[in-house]
């Protein structure tokens, strides 16, 4: 940002900016600005880089953009952490952000104006402010916890998690909710769910629909659910040598198609189509709620919110030939993945969208035996090193890759992405025959 252009500068020295702890509220009054006075319960040694006025240049023709209070709260408090935690000349923090006849903002500090520039500059571009959430089907382990942690961090309103593991719901709703800052309502809430059964699908909603402090509407569905389905091998594990043709044909007869290929089919497909049409009517709410709060100025949108979305987790199974983790599992998540895509193409015309996740291995009850197959352990937490004959990144998957692609998908930064399949593997696929 050293290199700002002077039009740059001169935008950031508006009349928007405010320095220190100058009170704007005293200043010229201008059409169309807001003034927001925000104090907390810091010591008063602390306060003196909270309680501050921070001036929203709204101007006609202007290039910054209106915060709601809530986002101006948050973007304050911002600021209070990066000044706490910065061990650089502190005595300073309580100077002005622009010297004394300067046209260009401290260097390394221009993050720190009070006055937001263009949203592209901004944090909020990958924030969650007042959004509701459904993951179904979360584990302990898996993705779908790094999800919900991801999605409460970013600042979602309200997340459902859906399952029917309810001890373990209520466990990560537990552990996610305490680390977050106090409210007077918890971020994630935990409804029982079976994501195979319509009759629960409903009940779900009619919960969601009636829950007070959202007003029952939904901006994300996570289609999350997932089971391995039956294992059948060309390899025999006790002697390591191939099984002939007739040895591998009875295995793969003995699975029970009803209990094993069926109900793999049943939570890894029907369950997202059956669980997107049941939360239809939420999504078309959230939408609804949206356009409400579009912010209007001289007739033009200046900030655009996302429409509402569905996110069907699938994986890189479904794009390999080879089916490492299972001959049911990978096509099931192949059909999976394009029910996926017939969403993406049927559902806009109502102002949905949907995209599709296809991980690889990430830390989860699911991964934990290819894991231990070639060589590698869950156990240590931190980074899981890999063999690259595995994964050519050297490593499983992390909650940050996670929490990246979630975050992308969920906010205003991927509002434009609709059909989209993302692989994210650490390069795993290219070391299969596969299809991309």
């Amino acid at each position: 940002m050293s290199g700002s252009t002077p039009e740059a500068t001169e935008r950031m020295r508006g009349t928007g900016h405010t320095s220190g702890t100058e009170d704007v509220s005293n200043s010229s009054p201008e059409k169309n600005s807001r003034t927001y006075r925000f104090t907390t319960n810091q010591p008063d040694h602390q306060q003196s880089s909270l309680t501050q006025s921070t001036k929203i240049n709204t101007s006609l023709h202007s290039p910054y953009y209106e915060l709601s209070q809530r986002e101006a709260e948050i973007y304050q408090h911002i600021r209070h952490v990066r000044s706490r935690n910065s061990h650089r000349a502190p005595h300073r923090r309580e100077q002005p952000l622009l010297r004394q006849g300067s046209r260009r903002p401290h260097h390394r500090r221009w993050f720190r104006h009070v006055t937001l520039p263009s949203p592209l500059l901004s944090p909020f571009l990958f924030m969650l402010w007042k959004k509701t959430r459904l993951t179904t089907a979360l584990d302990n382990l898996g993705i779908g916890l790094m999800m919900t942690q991801s999605l409460a961090s970013a600042g979602a309103k309200r997340i459902y998690i859906a399952g029917r593991r309810l001890s373990v719901l209520q466990a990560a709703a537990d552990k996610i909710n305490s680390s977050l800052p106090p409210a007077s309502e918890p971020v994630v809430v935990p409804p029982g769910c079976d994501v195979t059964s319509p009759s629960s699908l409903s009940a779900l909603v009619s919960s969601i629909s009636s829950d007070p402090y959202t007003g029952g509407y939904l901006n994300l569905l996570v289609c999350n659910a997932g089971v391995g389905g039956p294992q059948v091998s060309t390899v025999n594990r006790e002697t390591g040598q191939e099984k002939t043709l007739e040895e591998f044909r009875e295995e793969a007869l003995a699975v029970d198609f009803e209990k094993e290929w069926e109900q793999t089919f049943r939570v890894n497909v029907g369950s997202v189509w059956y669980t997107s049409m049941a939360c239809l009517g939420l999504l078309e709410r959230g939408n609804t709620l949206a356009q409400q709060q579009q912010q209007q100025q001289d007739g033009q949108e200046v900030w655009r919110e996302s429409t509402s979305q569905i996110v069907v987790t699938s994986s890189i199974a479904a794009l390999n030939k080879a089916a490492p983790g299972g001959w049911a599992y990978g096509v099931s998540k192949a059909a999976a993945t394009h029910v996926g895509k017939q969403l993406a193409v049927l559902l806009p015309r109502w102002g949905i969208r949907c995209n599709i996740i296809c991980p690889g291995l990430f830390p989860s009850e699911m991964a934990a035996p290819i894991v231990q197959a070639a060589g590698g352990s869950m156990t240590g937490g931190g980074v899981i090193p890999l063999d690259k004959k595995t994964v050519p990144l050297g490593r499983m998957g992390d909650e940050f890759d996670m929490a990246g692609q979630i975050l992308y998908l969920a906010s205003r930064a991927g509002a434009y992405l609709n059909g989209n399949v993302t692989v994210l593997d650490g390069g795993r696929l290219t070391t299969f025959p596969s299809t991309f």
